[in-house]
């Protein structure tokens, strides 16, 4: 645990506090937090999550105009997931001014993702309640997630193949792929739809190979458009 910083933090999050309490509280670990009888980040981070959901989810819904609901609802659990705000954190590089016990907690608590997570949502709650309003909290989650929307992030952690199955139950259309070897670790795969060929993909599994026909029919789609 390092040092708590109070700019050095402030600037790598880039929201500038009028009540330290509230950044203190973003960064303390419930373990901490009883040790000494002080606030943990548990209830600024029950608050930043809400939060985090909405603006990911206003985002989509205003920059993906010619998405259905399953697309969105999809990419928001994506932007929104430990994964993702945990790694968000890791660039951030802020983990270790966490306020946790020593010894082999501090180490569990510091390595975690989820914690990491949670970090990345106390801190929007802690914007909220410090007065920064939803501006100001927008600003911090679409800032420190902006790599990840719509990034080749988002595109190797999404299912394309469940969202075409989707689309094609949805419609009532028989969704096929045929997969087959074209060599050492070589796939193809042709999406076929009511019987009709679409594309194919290629890869180095088969599963691969499919999401890549996938990914492949969705662009075409949503470029058509």
């Amino acid at each position: 645990m390092k040092h708590f910083d109070i700019v050095e933090v402030q600037k790598k999050i880039g929201y500038v506090f009028r009540d330290w309490e509230l950044l203190f509280a973003a960064f303390t670990h419930s373990s901490y937090a009883n040790e000494h009888g002080v606030t943990s980040y548990e209830r600024l981070e029950f608050l930043g999550d809400s939060i985090v959901n909405f603006v990911v989810g206003e985002y989509l819904f205003n920059n993906y105009r010619n998405e259905d609901e399953g697309f969105l609802t999809k990419s928001r659990a994506l932007l929104v997931s430990t994964k993702t705000l945990g790694a968000a954190v890791n660039d951030l590089d802020i983990i270790e001014y966490m306020r946790t016990l020593g010894g082999a907690i501090q180490d569990e608590v510091l390595k975690s993702v989820k914690v990491k997570a949670d970090l990345f949502e106390a801190i929007v709650g802690a914007i909220m309640v410090d007065g920064g309003g939803l501006d100001g909290c927008r600003k911090f989650v679409l800032d420190k997630l902006s790599r990840f929307i719509g990034s080749e992030y988002a595109q190797k952690n999404a299912n394309f193949k469940a969202m075409i199955y989707e689309k094609c139950a949805q419609s009532g259309k028989k969704l096929e792929f045929h997969t087959y070897s074209a060599g050492k670790n070589e796939f193809i795969s042709e999406l076929i739809i009511n019987g009709v060929p679409q594309c194919r993909g290629e890869g180095s599994s088969k599963k691969k190979a499919e999401q890549h026909a996938a990914n492949i029919f969705l662009t075409s789609q949503k470029t058509s458009k």
